[in-house]
């Protein structure tokens, strides 16, 4: 958590535990568009990312429909036995 002007924001740390998931994974999902860019905060010279619980909702929605198309049945067979063989 980060805490300035009173107000007290999530981190990416915070993130991976809400996701029960690494920092690394959900810095990946950000980068790759799987979940959306979270908000940011400046604190003192540097900006920095923050995931407030509303973001989280939002990105755990857009993780649920990216793992939802991954797993629609779009697989064909690949073969049959006794084929290509000599």
């Amino acid at each position: 958590m980060i805490r300035t002007g009173g107000q007290t924001y999530p981190t990416i740390t915070d993130a991976a535990d809400y996701f029960k998931v690494s920092t690394k994974t959900v810095a990946a999902w950000i980068v790759k568009g799987i979940i959306p860019a979270p908000p940011h905060i400046t604190y003192g010279t540097r900006t920095v990312e923050v995931f407030p619980a509303t973001y989280l909702e939002e990105a755990a929605k857009a993780l649920n429909k990216f793992r939802s198309a991954r797993q629609s049945p779009r697989r064909r067979a690949v073969g049959r036995s006794g084929e290509g063989a000599s």
